[in-house]
Formats: structure tokens, sequence, C-alpha cells
């Protein structure tokens, strides 16, 4: 044991302990005790969590072929983008190499230019603009757009800069969807609830609403609505799960009470509306539209 015990919180990779004297019984059993945590085929960590470099790391690693990188949802952690939890690591290797995926990787094959590239903590990655365009190719539509619109939001990547990396991308799979949904972010969007939701309207046909949109109310105070239309005076509302607590509907509705006194029609969906229940959200706004135009 005393051949890697020296390298907590490391990486250690099974082939290289070997030769350096540890038994493979003595690997098995320190794996067993949880005293090295296995992040890819014969690359363990031991002690302590693995950050989102040291978990890319292995995988580039693991795959042992010149020119590979981390990217994708990798990438995106080792970057501090938001992305769904848990998942296998992802690499992509140049066109011409191709390997299966594992477990615990998932191999892409595609063009890597050096401006599509960066180095972090000595770990090569795919750059910020290059693995948003790939997260916009991969991820669920929602999971996408909203981090792209944190991206923007927090000055990590600018629209011109994600237009550059899908040119360089041009005729790889997916790419036209990628570009339609990076060009669909909105960095002013609170939530990904508030993503999903003004993206069903849309698709359903409805102008775009906007985006935290500023009530006054009264004696200095004032509201922001999730999405609205404003000429139509017309605020929607979206409530996640966070506010079905006590306290959270009390506050909803003093807001909703203030923001009607000021001649303003509101309406509330929570995620299960915008989740299962889409056509009568689109509805309730389609009416809803119409009757503030009649009026």
């Amino acid at each position: 044991m005393a051949s890697y015990q020296a390298r907590v919180s490391e990486l250690l990779l099974r082939n290289a302990a070997i030769r350096g004297g540890a038994h493979p019984d003595e690997l098995r059993t320190a794996l067993r005790r949880s005293e090295l945590v296995p992040l890819q085929r014969g690359i363990y960590l031991g002690g302590g969590p693995a950050s989102p470099a040291l978990r890319a790391e292995a995988a580039i690693l693991t795959v042992d072929q010149p020119g590979a990188a981390a990217s994708h949802a990798t990438a995106a952690r080792v970057h501090g983008l938001v992305v769904p939890l848990g998942g296998p690591e992802h690499v992509t290797l140049p066109r011409r190499q191709r390997r299966p995926h594992r477990d615990r990787l998932r191999l892409h094959t595609a063009r890597l230019s050096d401006r599509d590239l960066s180095l972090v903590d000595g770990v090569p990655v795919t750059a910020i603009p290059r693995t948003l365009v790939d997260l916009c190719r991969e991820l669920r539509r929602t999971d996408a757009v909203w981090a792209v619109e944190r991206a923007l939001a927090e000055g990590a990547v600018t629209v011109d800069e994600l237009e550059a990396a899908a040119i360089r991308l041009a005729r790889t799979p997916g790419i036209i969807g990628a570009r339609e949904r990076f060009r669909a972010a909105r960095p002013l969007s609170g939530s990904p609830l508030e993503t999903e939701a003004r993206l069903v309207i849309v698709d359903a046909g409805l102008p775009e609403p906007e985006l935290q949109v500023e009530v006054q109310l009264g004696g200095g105070r004032r509201a922001f609505l999730d999405l609205a239309y404003s000429e139509l005076k017309i605020g929607i509302e979206l409530d996640g799960r966070d506010h079905e607590r006590v306290d959270a509907a009390f506050r909803d509705r003093w807001r909703q009470n203030s923001v009607h006194g000021q001649d303003w029609v509101l309406y509330r969906f929570t995620w299960r509306d915008v989740r299962y229940d889409r056509e009568r959200m689109v509805d309730t706004l389609t009416r809803a539209r119409a009757a503030r135009r009649r009026g």
C-alpha cells in the first residue's frame, strides 16, 4: 500500500501502481473499503471528492489518444457552467479515431480546432463557446438553452463566439438544431422553468413574451413579472416546486393582488402545467390575449 498511499487526492493509475509494487489484491481491498474511488477503468482517486478537472483528466487518461479533450458536460463542469448532475464523462476525439463507449465514459468524434480548445489546470478541455454548442447538440432543449442563458448572463460567452464555434462545426450532425437553441437563449431568464415556459409559448405560435417586466405598484413598490405581454398588460408567473410552501404562497398572493390593482391581469402556471398540461396553458394565454385586445 505504501506505493500509492502518498498520492492522496491525486489520480492513481492501476498499471502504474502495480509496476510500483502494489499487489492487485491490495487495490481491490482499497476499493472495497472506499479508500480508492474508481473514476474510470483502471484510474482511481485516493481520498476526497474528485474535482471536475480531476474527473476530466481521468477520462482523458483512460482514452489515451493524442488530441483528445474533455467536452460536453465534462468540460462544462470544469468551466463552471450549469449542466444537469450525474451521467458519464465526455471526451471528444479527432474524427479519424473511433472507440466504443463505456459505462463511465462517452466518446465523441468531431473536429477540434485550436480555437475550440483550452487548458484548465493543465487538462485539455473544449473552450466555453464550443462546449455550449456541443451541449446544444446533445442535451434536452431546456437544459441546453438554460446553460447558454446562464453563460451569457455571467459574461462567460457572447453570441458572436457561439456563432463562430458553430461555423467551425458546419455540416456536423445536430448543428442546425444547436444554432436554433443558442439563438433562443435570453440572458434575462430567471430559471429553467421560465425558459421552458417561454419555449412552449413560442412553439405554440404565440408571440414571444418579455422577461422580467417591471410593474410599478405605487408607494415606491414594484414587482417583476417572470414573463409578460406589456402592451396588453398580461403577466405570467411561473411557480416552481418551492412555491408549494405556505410562505411562498402568501408572498405570491400579495404580489398578484398588487399587480391586479395596476390594471394588469396575471396568470399563474405551475411546473406541472408547463411540463404536463401545455395545451391548456397555451389555450389560456391565447384566450387572454384575444380578450385584452377586444377590451
